[in-house]
């Protein structure tokens, strides 16, 4: 009996309707289940804190609220995060300026490249 390979649950948080549903179609075309998109930083937060993810991809700035207690939570879990922003690298924290950053307007084929490279070969093909 052949176990049945399910895909890798990945977590969009984005406040901008027409980018969250890019960045959804690009991460279902790579064969994640989706998870959101979510447009704040509480609702993410409870995600976060109850459902499993595999990966993340955080805008940085979610209608003035900064998600970086989000990116904390999913970094003391382990779980693998992407950050889009349209902000300079020392307006993120220090302890997470080491982590991958896309900056805004993000160029689908570099979300793609980053997704593939961070989320590695999880997607289901």
């Amino acid at each position: 009996m052949a176990t049945e390979k399910t895909a890798q649950r990945v977590l969009i948080v984005e406040d901008e309707f027409l980018i969250a549903l890019h960045v959804e179609d690009v991460m279902t075309g790579l064969g994640f289940e989706v998870v959101g998109p979510i447009p704040t930083l509480e609702q993410a937060l409870d995600i976060a804190r109850s459902e499993p993810l595999d990966g993340a991809v955080l805008d940085v700035n979610l209608a003035g609220t900064y998600v970086f207690p989000l990116a904390e939570e999913l970094a003391r879990r382990g779980v693998p995060f992407i950050m889009t922003t349209g902000y300079e690298a020392f307006s993120v924290p220090e302890s997470l300026r080491d982590r991958p950053r896309l900056q805004k307007p993000v160029r689908e084929a570099e979300l793609i490249r980053l997704a593939r490279s961070i989320f590695g070969g999880q997607a289901v093909a």
